[in-house]
């Protein structure tokens, strides 16, 4: 979903080998860090249903814009 995201979005940024712009890079990077700590492991629930929140109020909002984004194209 990110890298539809960005490539529809971020065409005109500098690419990093995963064709992501540097921003785009920045939030797969912490988001598999933070999935990588997650204390439900592969039984982690959505986002909205987890009790646990562990993305910043940022990187939420833009995880969200990201996945509606991507869910529409």
């Amino acid at each position: 979903m990110l890298s539809i995201y960005c490539r529809d979005l971020h065409a005109g940024r500098a690419c990093n080998d995963e064709h992501l712009c540097e921003d785009c890079a920045d939030l797969f990077d912490y988001a598999r860090k933070r999935l990588a700590g997650c204390p439900y492991g592969p039984d982690k629930p959505t986002c909205a249903n987890c009790q646990i929140h562990c993305y910043g109020p940022r990187q939420r909002e833009a995880t969200r814009v990201m996945m509606r984004y991507a869910a529409h194209a």
